[in-house]
């Protein structure tokens, strides 16, 4: 497809990507804060026959992705600004709008003084020596998370909703700040529109022995072996035992004898036991950590004719369900008393603090990713829209609460960052005050969509230990209501909006490439709309 290249040099092209970063911030900027409003999105590209249903979202990163708006050089700062959204997402998983607003503001400040003739090399200077100063004093803000603490933050955890903020608690109370939680959605649900379900579960990428050998998905005895199955005979009774308690067997094994996998075939054929044979693929030394983890989560034993545990002397194990996809297995057991899983977590965790080679290290992981319970938030809502709107929240909150653990939580509501500001107005730099005053504009962002004048509280904030509570309409101490943000998120905050002004600060010129597509005009884009809703009125008439 041929393309047209766009070039813009100097103020120009600092003049088109400054309108491109305005109108991204001017978009985003609505969504933010506990009183922000929603962003209705709708691509019309990609769905000719209007099957998707718009989307509405508060999010800064979704809603600057759908913003493909502007002539091309505009859409750099789009993009940069997409970037960065991007960026934060993936290393603390929340706080996406606050850094699009305060990297947005932050840029336009740059690039402001530029056009009043600071050198480039210097505003990158000035911003190099204020980042270090900035963090130093985030910390000096900071609180750790005590559990109690956690107990006064389900409105700052849920992004305003105090329901899902107690649920999100919950659910990592359950299975640690280190397990897994899986947010889903059933419309089943009535009230309360939420459901937490706590399930012990291991996942690998095992083979199957036989592509048919797979029918055993309910309840069923775990049969693990440190060696090949050989014995016809034991086998034949274990088909037995399990026939008898009414239950299928899965067998874990690193390789089968020809005789027993005829057995397993045949049974199967008649369709006597539902049966799974799955082939562990690991080195012998890890095969058999893997396979007594196994035995311990689903309380079985396991067999090892070298060291005397035959068919018919050991315990079985036992497993609630089996799931099989491409080759990727999850077993489901009963829940394991809670003393005895959180003694092996802990004594997983103690050894992985003093390992230093990256092997071990990633099978020690890879232990502690099953061995610690899994737990499901199932949400409900009336309709599709609602109910992706509810995951990405409940996405958010898990996020905020392992960052807030991890390094602490400062008073929230954008005065974290305004107490920042403060400290660089101390300085006669122009490029630290311009970064004070971007600094301000989240909380300002914050108050306006509240319906709040920023002036009117100034000299209430000025202690530095309150924040203006937009719910309450009222001046509140954020450590007794729980209006706090965590370390980590302001943190990354600051550092991608420095890291992107600094680079934009230095970019001189603008090279812009699309697609060159064939133009249409009004009546043909009609007619070509009418033509598809004809087709699509026939093919649901078929």
């Amino acid at each position: 497809m041929p393309v047209r290249t766009h070039m813009q040099f100097g103020s120009q092209a600092r003049a088109a990507m400054r309108r491109g970063i305005m109108g991204g911030v001017r978009l985003v900027e609505t969504t933010l804060g506990p009183r922000g409003r929603m962003v209705a999105m709708h691509a019309i590209f990609g769905d000719p026959f209007s099957i998707i249903p718009p989307k509405l979202s508060r999010d800064g990163e979704a809603v600057l992705a759908a913003a493909e708006i502007g002539p091309p050089v505009e859409r750099v700062g789009i993009h940069l600004l997409q970037r960065v959204a991007s960026e934060i997402r993936s290393e603390v998983g929340d706080g996406t709008t606050t850094c699009i607003v305060l990297a947005g503001h932050l840029a336009l400040e740059m690039l402001s003084l530029i056009e009043h003739g600071i050198s480039p090399d210097d505003l990158v200077v000035g911003l190099e020596e204020a980042l270090p100063l900035l963090l130093s004093e985030l910390q000096t803000l900071a609180r750790p998370v005590a559990p109690e603490l956690l107990t006064r933050l389900p409105r700052s955890i849920g992004g305003g909703s105090t329901h899902l903020g107690k649920w999100v608690v919950r659910a990592l109370d359950a299975v640690g700040f280190q397990g897994r939680v899986h947010v889903a959605v059933d419309d089943r649900l009535e009230a309360p529109p939420f459901r937490l379900e706590i399930q012990q579960e291991a996942t690998f990428h095992w083979p199957l022995a036989e592509p048919h050998l797979r029918s055993a998905e309910g309840p069923a005895l775990l049969c693990l072996s440190q060696q090949s199955l050989e014995d016809v005979q034991a086998t034949i009774s274990l088909l037995e035992r399990a026939h008898e308690q009414g239950c299928g067997i899965v067998f874990v094994a690193p390789a089968y004898t020809e005789p027993v996998l005829e057995l397993l075939t045949l049974n199967v054929q008649q369709g006597t036991v539902p049966i799974t044979a799955l082939r562990i693929p690991h080195t012998s030394d890890w095969r058999t950590i893997i396979l007594h983890d196994l035995a311990f989560l689903s309380q079985g034993e396991v067999i090892d004719v070298i060291a005397g545990a035959t068919y018919n002397t050991v315990k079985y194990g036992y497993i609630e369900s089996l799931l099989l996809a491409d080759e990727q297995v999850s077993l489901r057991f009963r829940p394991v008393p809670e003393p005895q899983i959180w003694q092996r977590v802990k004594m997983l965790q103690e050894a992985l603090a003093h390992l230093s080679s990256s092997l071990e290290r990633e099978r020690i992981q890879e232990r502690l990713s099953f061995l610690l319970p899994t737990a499901t938030l199932w949400l409900a809502a009336p309709t599709q829209v609602l109910a992706a709107n509810r995951v990405t929240l409940a996405h958010n909150a898990l996020a905020w609460v392992r960052a807030a653990v991890h390094g602490g939580v400062v008073p929230g509501g954008g005065v974290a960052l305004w107490q920042l500001g403060r400290r660089m107005e101390e300085s006669t730099n122009p490029v630290h005050l311009a970064l004070a005053r971007a600094l301000v504009a989240p909380l300002q962002v914050i108050l306006r969509n509240a319906g709040v004048e920023y002036a009117f509280i100034q000299a209430s904030l000025s202690g530095g230990t309150s924040v203006y509570d937009v719910e309450k309409q009222g001046i509140v101490d954020p450590w007794q209501v729980g209006l706090l943000d965590p370390v980590p998120v302001i943190e990354q905050c600051i550092r991608k909006a420095i890291s992107m002004s600094s680079l934009l600060a230095r970019t001189e010129t603008c090279l812009v490439q699309e697609p060159v597509e064939a133009a249409i005009s009004t009546y043909e884009y009609v007619a070509l709309r009418g033509i598809t809703k004809i087709c699509t009125e026939l093919w649901c008439m078929r």
